[in-house]
């Protein structure tokens, strides 16, 4: 994708797409398109999260170590 909008120019992005019912410029589809694959990423890297975690709970106790004097203030025991 980065390569086919880094040959749009100025022109080609103010104009419509040739395809589909979008009225609005090139530029607006290509912000959209990028939104939607920040937030579909957000979400695949949530569930990815949320499923390891249904296996091991307490992994981030494996963590404190790491994160110092810290630990206390960031961890409440089960």
């Amino acid at each position: 994708m980065e390569r086919g909008v880094r040959d749009l120019s100025d022109a080609d992005l103010e104009n419509p797409p040739t395809m589909g019912p979008e009225r609005f410029p090139m530029e607006n589809r290509i912000l959209h398109v990028n939104r939607e694959l920040i937030h579909h990423g957000a979400e695949i890297s949530l569930l990815r999260d949320l499923y390891r975690w249904q296996d091991e709970p307490y992994l981030a106790e494996r963590d404190l170590p790491a994160l110092g004097d810290r630990a206390s203030e960031s961890y409440v025991p089960p």
